[in-house]
Formats: C-alpha cells, sequence, structure tokens
C-alpha cells in the first residue's frame, strides 16, 4: 500500500512505493552508473495512482527518486513519486496503489486460470493435433495484474492450451473446442 505525504502548499503530492530488489539487479546486470539512473528515472513513464476504493486520480505522476537502501526483510526498494494536486483531492496520509507501466514485446502471456500449479511445478495443457491434452511444464513470470502471466519457457507462439477449467483436464483427455 502507498501512502502520500503533502509536500508545498497543497499543489504536489509524494507517494512512497516500493519496487522489487530485481529492478536493482537489472541496473546492475545492465552496469548503470548513478548518472544513469538519473536518466532512467528521467525516462520513466507517468504513473497512476489508484484510491482504495478503486478510483483512478486524473493526473498522472511522476517518479522522483529511488533510495539506495533495499529491505532486507521484503527485498524492495523505496520510491517516491510526485503528483500535481491541482484542485487539493489529495491528502497527507491518503493511500492507494501506484502503477508503474511496464512494457514487454515477444513474449507470450496466457491467462493465469491455465496455469495448473502441482508442488513446485507450473503446467498447461496444450492441445495437440488430434485434440487430447498434454501436460507441458512451464517457467511463469507474474505480470502483477491478478489475470495474466508471462510464458518464459515451455510454449511456442500458436501452441494451443487449455484456458478453463485446466485444473480439471487429465494427460491425454480429448479436449473440445
Amino acid at each position: 500500500m502507498t501512502e502520500l505525504t503533502m509536500l508545498s502548499g497543497n499543489t504536489t503530492m509524494d507517494a512512497e512505493f516500493s519496487v522489487t530488489e530485481a529492478l536493482i539487479e537489472e541496473s546492475v546486470s545492465a552496469g548503470l552508473t548513478k548518472e544513469d539512473r538519473e536518466k532512467v528515472i528521467a525516462q520513466l513513464p507517468d504513473v497512476t495512482f489508484i484510491m482504495k476504493n478503486g478510483t483512478e486520480y486524473p493526473h498522472k505522476g511522476r517518479i522522483t527518486s529511488l533510495t539506495g537502501v533495499v529491505n532486507a526483510i521484503t527485498g524492495s526498494l523505496s520510491c517516491k513519486a510526485s503528483f500535481p494536486n491541482p484542485d487539493g483531492h489529495l491528502y497527507s496520509g491518503i493511500q492507494g496503489t501506484v502503477v508503474l507501466p511496464y512494457a514487454e514485446s515477444g513474449v507470450i502471456v496466457i491467462p493465469l486460470d491455465a496455469v495448473v500449479r502441482l508442488q513446485d511445478k507450473s503446467l498447461v495443457y496444450m492441445v495437440k493435433a488430434d485434440s487430447t491434452a498434454t501436460a507441458i511444464d512451464v517457467t511463469t513470470e507474474d505480470v502483477g495484474n491478478g489475470k495474466d502471466c508471462i510464458i518464459r519457457t515451455g510454449l511456442n507462439e500458436g501452441d494451443k492450451i487449455v484456458t478453463i477449467g485446466a485444473n480439471n483436464v487429465t494427460e491425454g483427455q480429448k479436449v473440445l473446442f
């Protein structure tokens, strides 16, 4: 949950929030320096503030800083985004969620309902040419919307999969379209 803190005369509000440590790992892998980080922050897209009741605040914000300290318990990095507050609708202490848009091309995205979790495995039932289902091990990555995931390994573009009722499918079962 994000909390807003008031800045100078109600014209802007700062939202303090956390991002995953993976963001730092990507930066280190890319060899980013402190100066590069400033450039990256400047190039980040506008962020959206979603209030606790699900209402989207009408003004977009900008990420203004990333702290240099990772929370060892959560593995997250503190960030700050500033939102314009021309009408004074935001108050210090209000809570909500900051949404940072993220786009990735060339990936396969499927509904989470298509993924069957079995102990430490993630499976997807692929439909073969004879209309039977076969379990395929996949590597998934959460996209953060609670509905979809990215498939990193196991499927190829054009593969047909079971997306509804995947938990009720068995190996070799005929699948009707």
